[in-house]
């Protein structure tokens, strides 16, 4: 796990959220600029800038670009592919993904390994056998976990939260 990329997404979702209050072009490109420090800093920080370039240049172009459109109004390429309805339904997944991936690519190695002889196979064919086995299986354990679990998770933290707002307020610790 790489605790310093989530930190980083924390801190572009609170970047885009004062964005989105401000709508002033200035008050953006400051947060720009934070956020390009911030992604170049947690490259160094990690040892270089080789080993975790990609990932942290596809999240400048991506949050800058979205930040564009907030600030001018103007869609850049990046938003309109972000845009796309197949898009926006893997990005609905996505935290399921991210929950499943390791342990179904892990599960399929472990098969490889000791029930087909993986110790006999190339890296290489390892690899593209646990792309082409994993990628339709974390996709598809992805939608059911995302709508039998996550989804019903969310709706139930709100009814939690909403009980106990109205319950703080009958009590008359907070006021409506």
């Amino acid at each position: 796990m790489h605790f310093e990329f989530f930190m980083l997404g924390m801190g572009s979702f609170l970047a885009w959220e004062k964005s989105q209050q401000t709508h002033s072009f200035f008050a953006g490109m400051k947060i720009m600029s934070v956020g390009l420090f911030v992604a170049f800093f947690v490259m160094a920080f990690l040892g270089g800038m080789r080993e975790h370039f990609y990932p942290v240049f596809i999240w400048v172009v991506v949050f800058s670009s979205a930040l564009w459109k907030s600030i001018t109004g103007k869609v850049v390429f990046v938003s309109k592919v972000l845009l796309l309805p197949k898009v926006q339904y893997i990005g609905r997944i996505s935290y399921s993904t991210y929950i499943l991936h390791v342990v179904i690519v892990n599960a399929i190695g472990w098969v490889m390994v000791f029930f087909a002889g993986g110790n006999n196979f190339s890296r290489e064919l390892m690899l593209m056998v646990m792309i082409a086995v994993g990628f339709p299986v974390i996709f598809c354990a992805s939608i059911l976990l995302n709508k039998y679990i996550e989804k019903p998770g969310i709706q139930f933290g709100k009814k939690v939260n909403s009980y106990m707002l109205k319950a703080r307020v009958n009590k008359g610790l907070i006021n409506e």
